[in-house]
Formats: C-alpha cells, structure tokens, sequence
C-alpha cells in the first residue's frame, strides 16, 4: 500500500480530532459507497497567451484613494490566475451529443509601488468550446481513444462531468511579459457503486445487541462559495 494510511493518521491523531489509535483489524474496513465514476477523459491543447505588463507614467504619483500608477519597466513581484468561472452544457439536437465547456478567469499582477502592493487584472478566456464525437476522448480504463460510435454509448450512460484546470504564470523580466499557461481536461463521469478499502478514523461501530454507532457526520455544501457557471441567468 502506498500510503499508510493507519500509521499516518495515528502520527496526526490529535492534529485530525482522533480520540483512539487506529488499528487496521478494526478500522480499515471494506466500504460500500456511490461515488461518481469517471469514464472519459478529453484533453484540451495547452493555452498560451503572453501578456506585456502595463506600463504607466514617467512620474508616478498616488491618488486620493491611494491608488499607484505603476512605474515604466517596473516587474511584477508575483502572478497568479485565479478561475472566475466554469461551466459544462450538455445539449442534443437531432439525436446528436455536445458539451460546451467554458473556462475564464483572472490574470492578477503583483507590483509594489513605493512599498505598497498595486494589482493589475486582466480577464482571460481559457475555454470556450463544444466538445462532440469528433473530439479526442480516451476511456479511463484503457486509455484508448474511441470513435464516433462509442462516444454515443457512453453519452448513454454518463451523469455528468467536471473540469481540471491546471494553471501557471511565468514572469519574464527581460521582454517585459508575462508567460501565462493552462492546461484543461474535460471528464465525464456516472453515478456508480463501488467497493473501496479505507480507514474509518471517526466511526465506531459496536455489535451489541442492538449495534450502535457513536459517529454522526453531517454534508454541507457552500453554494455560494462555489466557482459560478460563466453563463449569466
């Protein structure tokens, strides 16, 4: 087993809230979960934009509201991208599958200005494309790439999807840019039940006469604070 995982969590007991030491007779267990499925996977070609960082007055100045004009030549001290948005449409018209996916986000530029952080933002569109039968999709399982006809079985079983965005910027002093880079892979997945092996760090199960159970876990999902679909309602 690559990861320990009894002896890892014994090592960060008081750390992760656990009150008794693990041990794998008792607590690694076989569980009985629906978990979602990945089945296809599709990679997208790398964006690469690059971005000239903005250049500001000969003589910077600080406004009222304490905002810096950025200095000519001035680097950035740090880069980020931060996604602003995502979404998957599925659609069908006359029998046949797509998916619009769409990705955008932030590009944010870290200047200090007379020891103060100014921030430059600029809007970026990663995605903006519909996938089908034609496009590129390898099955998890095997690793190969399938053709039209089986694109259209697996559409029959899939229950839904989600994106990976890996993204990176690189700052390069000498040409006065910003090397900004992203790879995306789109999945598709279904509802399916599966057995796992996994340690159940929190759940005490006691065969009494009745069985008790001392572990109560409640699911909560932030809505709000969830990335937004791209699509305005």
């Amino acid at each position: 087993m690559a990861c320990n995982l009894i002896d890892h969590l014994n090592g960060y007991a008081s750390e992760f809230g656990i009150t008794r030491t693990l041990n794998e007779t008792r607590d690694l267990r076989c569980v009985d979960i629906c978990a979602p499925h990945v089945l296809l996977i599709h990679p997208f070609e790398t964006f690469e934009q690059i971005i000239p960082w903005p250049n500001a007055t000969t003589t910077p100045n600080r406004e009222c509201r304490g905002v810096f004009d950025i200095p000519p030549g001035l680097p950035p001290e740090r880069c980020f991208f931060r996604v602003t948005c995502a979404n998957e449409e599925f659609n069908c018209v006359n029998g046949i599958p797509s998916i619009a996916v769409t990705v955008e986000g932030q590009l944010v530029l870290e200047f200090v200005v007379n020891g103060t952080s100014v921030f430059w933002v600029k809007d970026i569109t990663v995605i903006d494309e519909t996938l089908d039968a034609s496009s590129n999709w390898y099955r998890t399982d095997t690793g190969n790439e399938i053709n039209d006809e089986n694109f259209a079985f697996f559409v029959t079983l899939i229950d839904g999807s989600c994106i990976v965005i890996d993204a990176n910027c690189e700052i390069d002093e000498a040409n006065e840019q910003v090397i900004f880079t992203a790879n995306v892979v789109d999945k598709l997945w279904k509802h399916e039940n599966v057995w796992v092996e996994g340690v159940t760090p929190y759940l005490q199960l006691i065969f009494a006469q009745p069985p008790t159970a001392t572990n109560v876990t409640v699911h909560e999902e932030f809505d709000d604070h969830a990335i937004p679909s791209c699509i305005i309602p």
